[in-house]
């Protein structure tokens, strides 16, 4: 089935990163060291992903610092690892250095899995998703429930009784709920090994708190809502390290205004030099460069004007929604609208995990090139859709 695509222009959301500025609390000693189910016909498409990097630059390997040797030193030694830093500090690749390091000299390759919170950060490892490969759903349940539901799950069942290291990656949506119902389940599938943190399992975590944080379902009780408010947090790991030296930019000024605003703080020269980035006239500005907007009424707008700009037959898929009043209705309140309009040359945006191995996944987008027609029949069957470097269908 075709996943109702994200509009072309996202709404904006602020962060208040003042909420993470407490962060550094995890460091008593050093000063970077730390111990609706709607159903369309097929559209498809190979992804391609926004990079803030040149290809130059993403050719690039970069020589590692005396940080990221230390972290592979520990973790060759079966250490357990938090990294965190801003963006551009290398986070990704040291992670690509520690999936190598574990499957060649410290584990068997099929004893390690690689996973992070999001299909994008998934697949960028080739990993999966960590409610995946956990087996827990959404993981709202208490972590009985979780842990029943794992155990009906061969294939869950067989995975945790199989690791030895774990990885995941964008540590920073995943909430400390979350994080203790899933060591409580690793210590349950490892009973040669119960009563140690996380079962013994070699774990590996990277992710930056000035990030996205998780998603959170707010009730009466007190929530934990980052992984290191987790009760199991700090005996999980042997170092936590932040990564300070950036890759990514080589302008200092550049750098140092990122970080101002990466910890939410003002400073009128700052402002000065976001002010001088600003374009006057709109005109000016390429047509493909994203807008973003705080209505999804906005959105919606400009999406529409930008498809019949194209000129193109516009082709609609129609949502078949089934099921029992009231549960019907709530269709309406998801991420997919009744009607999805399109056309070749549109620009197109999954909203939704559906194959992260074959890289279809959140964010991911493509160019509609083609529709795909059962003319038997005249139904339409699916649109076929590239990006820059490739094209397919599902």
């Amino acid at each position: 089935m075709m996943m109702r695509f994200l509009r072309l222009v996202l709404p904006s959301r602020l962060l208040s990163l003042n909420r993470f500025l407490g962060f550094n609390r995890l460091s008593p000693s050093h000063s970077h060291i730390i111990k609706k189910n709607h159903n369309y016909r097929n559209c498809s498409f190979q992804p391609r992903y926004f990079s803030n990097k040149s290809s130059s630059e993403q050719l690039e390997t970069p020589k590692l610092t005396k940080q990221q040797k230390l972290v592979l030193e520990e973790v060759s030694k079966g250490k357990s690892v938090f990294i965190t830093g801003s963006g551009g500090t290398g986070k990704t690749f040291l992670l690509k250095q520690i999936v190598n390091l574990l499957k060649q000299e410290v584990h068997k390759p099929d004893e390690v899995f690689v996973t992070a919170s999001t299909g994008v950060a998934a697949c960028a490892l080739n990993g999966q998703t960590l409610h995946s490969f956990a087996g827990i759903g959404l993981g709202e349940d208490d972590e009985d429930e979780l842990l029943g539901r794992v155990c009906k799950n061969k294939l869950a069942s067989q995975r945790w009784k199989q690791v030895k290291a774990l990885v995941i990656d964008e540590i920073s949506m995943i909430s400390g709920e979350l994080f203790d119902k899933i060591e409580y389940i690793a210590q349950m599938c490892k009973p040669k090994r119960r009563g140690e943190i996380w079962g013994g399992i070699q774990l590996i975590v990277s992710g930056d708190f000035f990030q996205l944080p998780p998603i959170i379902k707010y009730s009466n009780g007190e929530v934990k809502e980052f992984a290191f408010e987790a009760d199991c947090w700090n005996e999980s790991f042997d170092l936590q390290i932040e990564l300070t030296r950036v890759f990514r930019q080589s302008d200092s000024q550049f750098i140092e205004l990122l970080q101002w605003i990466r910890k939410g703080y003002r400073d009128a020269n700052m402002l000065k030099l976001l002010d001088k980035c600003c374009l006057n006239e709109l005109a000016n500005v390429p047509s493909d460069v994203p807008r973003l907007f705080p209505r999804n009424e906005d959105v919606k707008r400009l999406n529409n004007e930008k498809l019949k700009n194209l000129g193109q037959e516009i082709v609609s898929y129609r949502a078949v929604d089934r099921g029992v009043n009231p549960w019907r209705n709530q269709l309406q309140q998801g991420i997919a609208p009744d009607v999805l309009e399109i056309c070749l040359g549109a620009r197109v945006m999954l909203i939704k995990n559906k194959d992260v191995e074959a890289g279809l996944v959140n964010g991911a987008v493509g160019t509609v090139i083609g529709f795909d027609r059962d003319y038997a029949s005249k139904v339409l069957k699916k649109s076929v859709c590239r990006t820059n470097t490739s094209e397919g269908s599902i």
